[in-house]
Parts: structure tokens; C-alpha cells; sequence
């Protein structure tokens, strides 16, 4: 699928936090960035599957990570 020509921004004020969410492919769509200005922080991605299946990942100041996941030959997300 070809990337959305939007996306979610979120400014957070220090000390601030996103709690655990699904976002919706539908709206989304396949592409996870997670982008960290002034200050280090961590994104957590958790498996829906298995709770105890998670990955953090520390965000330097200034840096952007990107995920971005291709299904198989349905197009389907994974169910």
C-alpha cells in the first residue's frame, strides 16, 4: 500500500506519555515513526498476541525511527 499523505502528531509537555493503543490500519495505515526532538524517549512496541512479546527502543534527541511492515500476497494485516 502506498504511505497515507497525513499522519498523527503528538507534542508531549516533559514527563508526558502515550499509553498502550492499537492504531487502526485502516487509518494509520503500515507505517510506524516515532520522532524525539529535544529529549530522549523510549518507544514500546508490544505484540497483540503475546503480552510478555515486546520491544523498547530508546529514541536519542534528534532522531526518527521508522517501522514500516509488508503483508503477504492477501494484503491483509496479520490475524
Amino acid at each position: 500500500r502506498p504511505p497515507r499523505p497525513s499522519a498523527h502528531v503528538l507534542d508531549l509537555l516533559p514527563g508526558g506519555r502515550v499509553g498502550p493503543h492499537v492504531d487502526s490500519v485502516k487509518f494509520c495505515g503500515c507505517t510506524i515513526a516515532g520522532v524525539s526532538l529535544l529529549s530522549p524517549s523510549v518507544l514500546r512496541l508490544q505484540s497483540l498476541r503475546d503480552a510478555r512479546d515486546w520491544l523498547e527502543l530508546l529514541l536519542e534527541p534528534r532522531s526518527l525511527y521508522i517501522l514500516r511492515w509488508v503483508w503477504g500476497s492477501s494484503g491483509e494485516p496479520p490475524g
